[in-house]
């Protein structure tokens, strides 16, 4: 309900105020003592309408507050837990709307989903030209470009390969190696071209097939915060799996907590960042994993091998300005480990915490005085 209504409700009661007149009327005729002091009938009025004016203020203030507090919204979308919070006049249709965009975009670029854009392109013949979404175009241009920058280490065309593998609760499976050798040729960035003249792809090779899953959180974060922007949300957080995106300031700086990759709680911390605004992503061999014969299989797969990256880094965290490119750099950080990975931090000015099976913690040197460890257990040994 808008302020106007509400205020329109509360009507000013009128013929109380004509009582009060011919109140004051008559005991001027009786001579009362507060009369003979000379307190004249517009004066009283005058003090009156000021009460109620301050009366209805307090109202307007109280109905706007109302409206601007804290919401929180938790819905399923890009296969993760996406929960929002935001601080604006109308906070559930802005999170439903946000959610629909996401489940939107999930729609153009989950291979897990029949007919949409990304499986159209896996299931392309050789040299068939398929029309993609400006959406699904951008996210493949940067995922190409890192691909190519970190030579491999992050690699969207993995999908004949990590489709041998499972990772759920329910069913982990180890794919025999003959199947391993056989899709390893086809995992190639190469076979793909992008015609962005007339927004449309094509692969060389029919077996190639794309998998934005390291892609698809960080796009998603990017979407609600845009969304954001346009509903002028005065602050705003949400996270979709392992990546938060914030838009506005709830107070001088937003505290990010990092989970303890350690422990199978989720509410587990070992580390809290400030950060002014941007977007933070965590990649790890925790999150889907299981033991087999004494050896830990992760989802992280190397394009290379075919097997699980073999790292002594168990998670990695990365700030940046872009969701996208927070979710991929994690991720290709966590492959390549500190100082492998230097480089493309700097190139797209990003910040990184990396966390070793020690619990010794390497950090960005311009993260210093925003990283503060919460648990003694985990030491911070040296900053890149």
């Amino acid at each position: 309900m808008s302020a106007r209504k509400n205020i329109i409700k509360h009507k000013i009661p009128i013929i109380s105020l004509l009582n009060f007149k011919q109140f004051v009327d008559k005991m001027k005729r009786k001579g009362c003592d507060f009369i003979n002091r000379k307190i004249r009938t517009k004066e009283i009025f005058g003090v009156i309408v000021g009460l109620f004016a301050i009366v209805i203020l307090f109202l307007i203030c109280f109905i706007y507050r109302r409206n601007n507090v804290d919401f929180n919204s938790t819905d399923v979308a890009m296969g993760s837990l996406v929960t929002q919070s935001i601080e604006c006049e109308a906070p559930s249709k802005v999170c439903a709307e946000t959610m629909d965009l996401i489940k939107e975009l999930e729609h153009k670029i989950s291979w897990r989903i029949e007919d949409s854009e990304i499986t159209k392109i896996n299931c392309a013949k050789e040299n068939e030209p398929i029309k993609v979404s400006e959406d699904t175009l951008k996210l493949l241009d940067i995922s190409f470009e890192i691909s190519k920058l970190s030579e491999n280490a992050f690699n969207p065309a993995i999908l004949p390969l990590s489709k041998l593998w499972t990772f759920t609760q329910k069913e982990q499976k180890i794919p025999i190696q003959d199947k391993i050798a056989k899709v390893l040729p086809h995992i190639n960035c190469s076979s793909f071209k992008i015609d962005r003249k007339n927004n449309s792809i094509m692969k060389k090779d029919a077996k190639a097939m794309l998998d934005l899953g390291s892609v698809g959180k960080g796009a998603a974060c990017d979407v609600a915060v845009e969304n954001y922007r346009k509903n002028k949300v005065k602050s705003g957080i949400i996270s979709v799996g392992g990546t938060i995106g914030t838009f506005g300031k709830k107070n001088e700086k937003w505290e990010i907590a990092i989970r303890n990759p350690f422990e199978s709680e989720k509410t587990s911390i070992f580390a809290i960042v400030n950060i002014i605004s941007g977007y933070v992503s965590t990649s790890g061999s925790y999150e889907k994993n299981f033991t087999y014969k004494n050896t830990l299989y992760h989802h992280v797969l190397s394009s290379e091998t075919g097997y699980p990256i073999e790292t002594e880094w168990v998670s990695v965290t990365v700030h940046q300005d872009n969701g996208t490119i927070a979710d991929i750099l994690s991720t290709v950080c966590f492959i390549l480990g500190p100082q492998k990975s230097k480089f493309l931090l700097n190139k797209f000015n990003a910040q990184a915490i990396f966390v070793n099976k020690n619990r010794q913690v390497i950090a960005s040197s311009n993260l210093k005085s925003n990283l503060k460890i919460t648990d003694s257990n985990f030491s911070l040994i040296n900053m890149i």
